[in-house]
């Protein structure tokens, strides 16, 4: 039996070049940091990396000034991480949508879920 893949939550994905461990599968490098809305995603990351890395002239990571580089996105129960676009068909084909027949937009956002 195939397993349906369906969205857990809101993420977003950061590419900074670092490769790291314990990402969601389908992503090589950066963080993907997942959240019950964008903004709560926002909070972490502007924290992490503004706060954390920004007066870090030593370390081999490479500076990551704004957030303009973000992927908006949301995690799968595959482990996955997909933009707003496949995140909506996704949610689609898997009854997710809270108000189907009122959705015109062409992506998915939090709101549309829960």
């Amino acid at each position: 039996m195939k397993e349906i893949e369906y969205i857990i939550y809101a993420a977003i994905w950061v590419d900074d070049k670092v490769k790291r461990s314990n990402q969601p599968r389908n992503i090589e490098s950066g963080i993907v940091v997942g959240g019950w809305r964008h903004h709560n995603c926002m909070t972490l990351l502007k924290e992490m990396f503004f706060y954390g890395w920004q007066h870090c002239d030593t370390c081999n990571r490479k500076r990551i000034e704004t957030l303009n580089d973000e992927v908006q996105g949301f995690l799968t129960s595959k482990g996955n991480f997909v933009n707003r676009l496949e995140g909506l068909r996704i949610a689609k084909a898997n009854n997710q949508l809270l108000k189907a027949d009122e959705h015109k937009g062409k992506e998915l956002y939090s709101e549309d879920l829960y």
